[in-house]
């Protein structure tokens, strides 16, 4: 992997972190109001025992999906924290420019040949 990749995949993460952090947030939601609907359910309807089981593996789906986007959550979280420092943006558009002129050399180291200085 090249130096401007691993750049590139970084000013992605900053770049795309509101997304994740906003998509994340919304799917927790969801999954809170998912458990609600299967809790009430369970405690205001009556069941069969197989219904139960059904329900509870449901819950425990729930739980699974909602960890994982809290996980992911927490992590945007701390992201986002990061970025909302004065001085980051400004650092990130170094690091911009910094890709730009890594690509340059590399370009460069690539396609380079050599010009021979005096003749053999």
């Amino acid at each position: 992997m090249d130096v401007s990749e691993i750049i590139a995949q970084f000013l992605a993460l900053v770049r795309e972190n509101g997304g994740r952090y906003a998509g994340s947030l919304e799917r927790i939601k969801l999954q809170d109001a998912r458990t609600q609907d299967i809790l009430h359910d369970i405690e205001l309807n009556e069941h069969t025992d197989e219904e139960l089981l059904a329900l509870t593996q449901e819950l425990a789906v729930v739980r699974r999906e909602r960890r994982i986007d809290k996980d992911a959550f927490e992590i945007a979280e701390k992201i986002k924290l990061c970025m909302a420092r004065q001085e980051i943006p400004v650092a990130v558009k170094a690091f911009e420019r910094m890709l730009g002129d890594v690509r340059k050399v590399e370009n460069y180291h690539e396609n380079r040949v050599y010009r021979r200085k005096v003749d053999v």
